[in-house]
């Protein structure tokens, strides 16, 4: 079979893309109309304001933490990797780099879902062809990973039920039947594109780990691994480490030589990959997937296709502002901004109207679907102005740097805004659904009253883009 062919050495890929296994992660689904992958959504994320099939590496730098945790808490761990806990992650990175190649054979779980990790990581040259299991939306894929050096391309898993929907890593490894299977990464080492080959790759992951001085490995004892003992070292990841490199927990067990023989990672959206590394003496042969069968443009956003009106008059300090909402292509919402000094957003692509445009927010829809940051200001803009869109009979607050928390007001067509002078800033935005649920919203790593009481300073925060979270799952991310 394929799978066997490549788990024996041999280069051809699974042909498993198209096998699904029922699954409900529960906080990654959105609407995915006719054959197209649904758009980069967060809501969450100006930088999630993309077309159908955006580019890669601009959802990298826009979407960081679209999906499980933009907005990470600062972790209150300073230490520096445990040097006497008899594991040093930048030495065992060095001893798999020794290898010079390595095979990986396991298994990914989540809940009663489970798919294969096999393929197979050659270090000099750089090379990867793998086959690891990817939880989006309501189903776990089977997807291939490739990459030659610096350059990365994702096999991706064909959307079969209408039903299944898409937020920022889906739409890295989930197509349409009538498109093209591959999708280049143009930052594959960034962003939630690291999300799809990181935590596979056990040397890069342990590099990563070692530079930051708030992962700290600690002896677990030791177990059976292929009949040997081997002993074993367990990290806590800080969520504001984990966010950047998809991975929340891991474990390592090496041999006597202290070599890595297994690993298994958590990721951030809870998924445990568990998988053995040996040794291969066969060079990997693999290039760059053919170019009919490669995605080579992106779609262009959606644009107004209504007249413009005003949603709401008002000032940011001494600033007069007017925000006009049109209805868009695709049923998306499009917000425009009236200022002088004029409003600059900090991530978002603006269409030829001058319009930012993002999906629809459904009335009924699950709190971790129910926002889009519509509207954010970055450094440049004089004035403090947010718009978050809600559903409509929502309220909102926002808590100032400082301190102080204010009632926001939310337009009847559901657009939270604050708008204020650039000083005190605003660190959160509490809104509470028509359903009496909660989302926090904050800029870069801000997602709770307590990240933001960690604040000294609102520098660290100007011109962050804007993201949110329900506040169950903010509270999970913060250990609460």
């Amino acid at each position: 079979s394929p799978t066997n062919n490549l788990k024996d050495g041999g280069s051809t890929p699974p042909t498993s893309t198209e096998r699904f296994r029922e699954h409900d992660v529960g906080r990654l689904r959105a609407p995915v109309r006719s054959e197209r992958v649904a758009v980069l959504r967060p809501r969450n994320s100006l930088g999630g304001i993309m077309a159908e099939m955006p580019n890669p590496s601009l959802q990298a730098m826009r979407a960081l933490a679209v999906l499980i945790a933009v907005g990470i808490a600062a972790c209150t761990s300073s230490s520096a990797p445990s040097a006497d806990a008899g594991f040093d992650p930048k030495a065992a990175a060095r001893r798999i780099r020794d290898l010079g190649s390595i095979r990986l054979e396991g298994r990914s779980t989540y809940e009663a879902a489970s798919g294969t990790i096999a393929g197979q990581i050659q270090y000099q040259p750089y090379k990867v062809l793998l086959t690891v299991p990817v939880v989006a939306g309501s189903k776990v894929a089977e997807v291939q990973y490739r990459r030659i050096g610096a350059v990365a391309w994702v096999r991706r898993a064909v959307v079969t039920e209408p039903g299944l929907g898409t937020l920022g890593f889906p739409l890295l490894v989930l197509r349409g039947a009538s498109m093209v299977p591959f999708l280049p990464l143009g930052a594959p080492d960034r962003g939630i594109q690291a999300y799809v080959g990181l935590p596979y790759d056990p040397a890069r992951l342990l590099e990563r780990l070692s530079d930051n001085d708030r992962v700290r490995f600690k002896s677990a004892g030791s177990s059976s691994v292929a009949g040997a003992t081997r002993a074993r070292f367990l990290a806590h990841i800080p969520t504001s480490v984990a966010v950047r490199v998809g991975v929340r927990e891991l474990t390592v067990w090496v041999d006597d030589g202290g070599v890595p023989v297994r690993v298994r990672a958590t990721t951030v959206a809870g998924v445990r990959s568990t998988y053995a590394i040996t040794a291969s003496t066969r060079a990997l042969n693999v290039g760059p997937p053919p170019p009919e069968q490669t995605e080579q443009s992106s779609q262009p956003l959606p644009d107004a296709i209504g007249d413009f009106a005003p949603v709401f008059n008002g000032r940011a300090g001494a600033t007069a502002v007017t925000i006009s909402k049109a209805s868009g292509d695709r049923n998306w919402s499009c917000w425009k901004v009236a200022s002088n000094p004029p409003y600059l957003p900090t991530s978002a692509t603006r269409t030829a109207s001058g319009a930012v445009c993002i999906p629809p927010v459904p009335t009924g829809a699950r709190e971790d679907e129910a926002f889009g940051v519509a509207i954010d200001a970055n450094e440049g803009t004089p004035f403090e102005l947010i718009g978050i869109a809600v559903p409509s009979g929502s309220t909102a607050q926002a808590l100032l740097f400082g301190g102080t928390t204010v009632s926001i007001p939310v337009t009847p067509d559901g657009l939270a805004i604050y708008a204020g002078s650039a000083e005190p800033a605003a660190s959160l935005v509490t809104i509470t659904l028509p359903t009496g649920a909660r989302l926090v919203c904050g800029p870069g790593t801000i997602n709770s009253r307590a990240d933001a009481a960690t604040l000294t300073s609102p520098d660290p925060i100007r011109g962050q883009p804007w993201s949110c979270l329900p506040e169950d799952d903010a509270n999970l991310l913060n250990g609460e």
